[in-house]
Order: structure tokens, then sequence, then C-alpha cells
């Protein structure tokens, strides 16, 4: 039976599960000399009409603004805005996530996991103040999700600093045109779509890293910051590592259903800034990987003094 203070806390949960879903940590180190300067930001051509694509992290710290001038002004100039998901689909998208995550007819986590992993998992609970049993009314993806994110929100990472609702709110201030890759049923199905043995996986992953998450956090921001694409690369290769099918199910295979769209936008011939989390534009498989695969010049960008222009709300 779910205790009677899940709901309200859960309520305040989903967000924050919900950005964790495709965040990556790893260990990260100091940027070359040849990376200073470099943007999470990426210029895409046929030769004649232009996107950019701007890497997200879901979860930040708020200090971390305001970002550099010369992505306020890609934006600013942008005639429509591409999330993953649209405004309108992500207020409902944690209600979507609590409907697809939580056991109904009376089973429970134990009914999925090994006894260690649930022993754990109640552990870990008691450390967060988690009503008693309220892991084990999640689905596995789910536990591992919202014990991410509370760990990070305990250590000042919120889903209201991401790059995403930072740049929604903009877009609503000055009245952009906004549209989404896909809808917030796609995004929950990749996690509940994952089968019994990935999910056990993940949830091991989870708690064994769960002590470092705070720190990696850190690094990946600061490799962010740097448009550090090589060590990010490094840090996602190693997060997903024994993972495939997640790696599938949360990476290739949107990527390879938002390149088409991309192509969509570019003979549009509108100015459009695509942004989707960061750990789709890295990497063999990623989104900028796949769009020079297909003949589009594709340019890193790199921050220049802008005075001025664009100054954070």
């Amino acid at each position: 039976m779910r205790h009677p203070r899940s709901r309200p806390i859960l309520g305040a949960i989903a967000p924050l599960a919900l950005a964790t879903a495709l965040l990556g940590c790893g260990a990260g180190g100091a940027s070359s000399p040849e990376q200073e300067g470099l943007l999470p930001l990426w210029e895409v051509t046929d030769g004649t009409n232009t996107v950019h694509l701007l890497g997200s992290i879901h979860l930040l710290r708020p200090d971390v603004y305001p970002l550099d001038p010369t992505i306020y002004e890609v934006f600013d100039s942008a005639d429509i805005v591409v999330f993953e998901l649209d405004i309108a689909d992500m207020a409902r998208a944690a209600a979507v996530m609590m409907a697809q995550g939580m056991y109904q007819s009376g089973r429970t986590i134990a009914d999925d996991l090994p006894a260690d992993l649930v022993g754990e998992l109640d552990r870990r609970g008691q450390e967060l103040s988690l009503p008693p049993g309220m892991l084990r009314s999640m689905k596995p993806w789910l536990a591992a999700m919202t014990l991410s994110a509370l760990v990070l929100q305990r250590a000042g990472f919120e889903g209201t600093s991401g790059i995403d609702v930072h740049f929604q709110q903009r877009a609503a201030q000055m009245g952009k045109r906004t549209m989404g890759l896909e809808t917030a049923e796609d995004q929950i199905a990749a996690m509940d779509g994952l089968s019994a043995e990935a999910q056990v996986v993940l949830v091991r992953r989870t708690l064994a890293e769960l002590d470092s998450a705070v720190a990696k956090l850190d690094q990946s921001t600061a490799m962010w910051k740097a448009g550090d694409v090589e060590g990010v690369a490094a840090l996602m290769a190693e997060s997903m590592r024994g993972q495939p099918e997640l790696e599938e199910r949360l990476l290739n295979r949107r990527n390879r259903n938002w390149v088409p769209q991309i192509e969509e936008l570019l003979r549009g011939g509108g100015r459009a800034i695509v942004i989707v989390g960061l750990a789709h534009l890295v990497g063999e498989g990623s989104v900028v990987d796949l769009l020079e695969k297909r003949g589009y010049t594709v340019q890193q960008l790199r921050a220049r003094e802008a005075a001025g222009v664009g100054a954070a709300p």
C-alpha cells in the first residue's frame, strides 16, 4: 500500500527525477588550450540555411547564469525554438512519468529486484528521509532516478535552473514559437520500456555511484561550460558502459528520430535553435555525428566578446 505521505512528496520529486534521465556523470579534467573558448553550441548548415544546436544540462546550480553572451545572441535571433519536449508537454511529463513509473495491483519493487538491491534502496531511502516503502512502490527505473534526483537536489542542483527551463521561460517572455521533438509519452516510454535485466543493472549502477554523483555532475558542468566535447563524450561512454540497452533507448534511437526533424527545419529556411541534452550532441551516433554523415556542415562555435548582448533575465 502506498504511504499516505507519498503523493505530495512524489509531486515535488517527479520533475527532478525526470531531469535526471539523461544525466551521464563521469570524471572530468581540465580543458586543453584548443578547447578553451568553445561553447556547447553548434551551427548546422546545408550551404543555404542554418540551424543551431545547443547542448543542455537538465539539472544545474543557479550560479551557472548568466551564460555566454553568444548563446543569448543566437537564441534571441531565432524564429523558432525546439526542445526535447514542447513547453506544454513538459508541464505534463512528470504526471505521465508517475503514472507509468508506479506499480499497480499490489506489486512492489521486491518482485523485480534481487533482495540485496531492495535492502540497499530501503537504506538509502531512509538516509534521504523518504516515507517507509516509498521506493518499493516505484518501478526500478523510477526508483533509481528518484534517488539520484534527491541527492543532487540536496547539493543545490535544481531542475528549474536547467538550460531547458531557462530558455523555455525566455522563449515565453519573448513570445517565440516553440515545438518539441517528441511527446511526454515518448520520453517516458524510453525508460519504462527497459527490460527487467536492464533495470536491475541501472539500479545497481545508480546505487554504486550515488555518493560520487554530486562531484561528477560538478565536473560535467565545468566541461559543459568549456565546450569540452571530447571530455563529455568520454564520460558518457563511461556512464553507459555495460548498459547497451539503456544507451540505445535513451540516446541512439532518439537521435535517429530527431535528425529528420532537424533536416525539416533546415529546409524550412527560418532561423531555428534546437535545445537538447548535451549527451545527444557528442560522440559516435550523436545528432551532430549523424548530420555530418548526411553531408551537412557542422561547426562548434566559440565564445566571443559581445558586450551588452543578451543579458540573462
